[in-house]
């Protein structure tokens, strides 16, 4: 039986910030506030809820986030209870960011609306409430901490960087692999144009012994620098940064890199280089888009490779399509598919660089519906044939 004390405190924490509340007992959910609450696996895949802190050695206080954005904190009490404080958000969803939970998860992508719907239903607490609310259940819970105002009247200062790099380490503790997830974590932040987050989590890549990718330890690293440029490359123009300017950039850098003698060298790029996409998407959203058409580019930039059509698009932003047709030639200067096929073209004539893939395949990649279309397609956009484009730039060949 649950300490009365804790349903208490569970349901004042419930109603006063408006998210769920749980205790378990020896791994059973003992007690809900309020009861029958959704999560996302509940709601998608009709699984029972249930996060605990099961592992040996793990502090009694983590704050956490799943691979479906929800956010937890888990309070370990005693040997037997456990209280966890969620699910809720630390940044408002989008229908964008719902889409890329739904395919990024292999959720259902008839859940998608649902989904949207429920993100929305949650509270959002920003870094610094997180860290509050742990500090408070800490108090309540466990009658640890403090909750008086600290010395002479002064408001304690958030400590923002080590609480940053606490979630990341929490993130790598509850996945088997850790660059995997720090990867995703660098890549929401990069997109975002959030600074001290990505470096937060750069910070713990620094931290990781990486695999060797040559016996030659500074090839090694090159090899290194260049798939980390690779990953900001796509996280920026998955955060609005045209293909063209994303890809410029990483050429940039990619040239720093070969040219590089030290390891020293090289290590002091990797800050650079995330600096400068950070940056660049930066700019991007400083330009005044509306928010739909912003996420409606964003999506496009993200999905070249896959079938886009107008409907699709407008259900995304919740939008309909002869609306959104309109308002996106407005503001962006041409069409949603003259949009889409620049992008594309764009993305081709960097992999006519960097690849010896032949142009039959990028036409195919790219899903024009042949290979002639392609490179009429091509020659509007870049004025030459991708074998032109090719030879011009000392692309690779096939």
């Amino acid at each position: 039986m649950i300490d009365e004390r804790y349903q208490g405190i569970a349901q004042t924490l419930s109603g006063a910030f408006g998210t769920a509340v749980s205790i378990y007992e020896n791994g059973q959910r003992a007690f809900s506030a309020p009861e029958g609450f959704k999560t996302v696996e509940s709601l998608a895949l009709g699984k029972d809820f249930y996060i605990g802190l099961d592992r040996e050695g793990e502090e009694d206080l983590i704050y956490l986030t799943n691979k479906y954005e929800e956010n937890y904190i888990l309070l370990r009490v005693d040997e037997h209870i456990e209280v966890v404080f969620g699910p809720y958000c630390t940044a408002k969803m989008t229908g964008l960011n719902v889409a890329s939970v739904v395919r990024e998860t292999d959720l259902p992508p008839r859940s998608r609306s649902k989904l949207l719907d429920y993100y929305i239903s949650l509270p959002i607490f920003g870094v610094s409430q997180n860290f509050y609310i742990g500090q408070l259940m800490l108090a309540l819970f466990m009658q640890t901490g403090s909750l008086s105002v600290p010395d002479s009247g002064r408001s304690r200062k958030f400590p923002a960087e080590e609480f940053s790099a606490r979630r990341v380490q929490n993130r790598v503790a509850q996945y088997s692999h850790p660059p995997y997830f720090l990867e995703q974590e660098l890549t929401r932040a990069v997109s975002a144009g959030d600074k001290p987050a990505a470096f937060a989590v750069l910070n713990e890549y620094e931290a990781l012994e990486f695999p060797k990718f040559s016996d030659d330890p500074l090839r090694s690293e090159k090899n290194r620098l260049i798939c980390f440029c690779t990953i900001l490359t796509r996280a920026a123009i998955s955060g609005g940064a045209a293909t063209e300017d994303a890809f410029n950039l990483s050429d940039i850098y990619i040239g720093k890199v070969e040219a590089a003698r030290t390891l020293e060298e090289l290590r002091s790029l990797q800050s650079e280089i995330a600096d400068s996409f950070i940056d660049l998407v930066r700019t991007v959203k400083s330009r005044n888009y509306s928010a739909p058409i912003a996420e409606t580019a964003q999506y496009i930039k993200a999905h070249l490779s896959e079938k886009l059509t107008l409907p699709e698009l407008a259900e995304l932003v919740h939008l309909h399509p002869n609306y959104l047709s309109s308002v996106f030639k407005r503001e962006t200067g041409e069409s949603v598919t003259t949009y889409i096929l620049r992008q594309r073209i764009y993305e081709a004539a960097h992999m006519l660089q960097t690849t010896d893939m032949t142009a039959a395949e990028i036409s195919s990649f790219y899903l024009f519906c042949n290979q002639s279309y392609f490179i009429k397609t091509f020659r509007r956009f870049m004025g030459c044939s991708p074998q032109q484009y090719r030879e011009q730039v000392g692309g690779l060949k096939h």
